[in-house]
């Protein structure tokens, strides 16, 4: 992903409000599983890092990243940005 795609990310997800919350629990099956199907039908989201969890935004945007095939866009304190094209029916965002 260029820096100008990633900008244009950036900006696009400035509005949207965090759709997955990860909480003292940290990075679960669970949340893995819903965050897959909030990305296939959206494509760009924001998420939610809670102050009772153990791992950093970094850490659970990484971590994240890895286990979606996705690209992290931004971190920004305890929330990230994260992308990963839709198989069907895409947006075409970038």
């Amino acid at each position: 992903m260029t820096s100008k795609q990633r900008a244009f990310l950036r900006k696009t997800a400035n509005p949207l409000d965090p759709v997955v919350y990860v909480g003292k629990e940290g990075l679960t099956d669970i949340i893995v599983k819903e965050t897959e199907l909030v990305l296939e039908k959206r494509e760009l989201i924001k998420v939610q890092v809670q102050q009772g969890c153990d791992d950093s935004a970094r850490e659970v945007a990484e971590a994240m990243a890895k286990s979606l095939r996705a690209e992290v866009v931004a971190v920004l304190g305890k929330r990230l940005v994260l992308y990963r094209k839709a198989r069907e029916n895409s947006r075409n965002l970038i």
